[in-house]
């Protein structure tokens, strides 16, 4: 699905929630929630098809398989935060949101530590 189908998919579900929110507040919910769980099926589709390139890539060069599984840990890392930090946003939990955008950041850095250590690493012979 291409980000015309899923901008369509998004903006319908939306209309829809708002023309059925007056009569059935529950049913706008679960328009809602069906919508979302379609764009992130199809978002979760796309990323298999970008973990294959990179394990072409990584059959082309020499990057460690580690950095690779770093790399989609922080991919899936920041989608699950933002997607969530969306919802309690929506929900009217401004705060809980917030504080679950910083610790994705913080989650971030503590799993590209390896990543970091090893850039300086290669600074520091290079310089050496």
């Amino acid at each position: 699905m291409n980000i015309i189908k899923t901008g369509i998919l998004g903006l319908s579900a939306v209309l829809c929630a708002l023309l059925v929110k007056e009569q059935k507040p529950q049913f706008s919910l679960l328009i809602s929630l069906a919508a979302c769980i379609l764009i992130s099926y199809n978002a979760i589709f796309r990323l298999k098809t970008l973990s294959d390139l990179f394990e072409s890539l990584m059959a082309y060069t020499a990057m460690k398989s580690s950095y690779f599984l770093i790399l989609m840990k922080i991919v899936g890392i920041s989608y699950i935060a933002d997607v969530t930090s969306a919802i309690c946003k929506d929900s009217g939990y401004h705060a809980i949101g917030s504080q679950i955008e910083i610790f994705a950041k913080v989650a971030v850095l503590t799993v590209s530590a390896p990543v970091m250590l090893a850039v300086f690493q290669t600074v520091t012979e290079f310089l050496a």
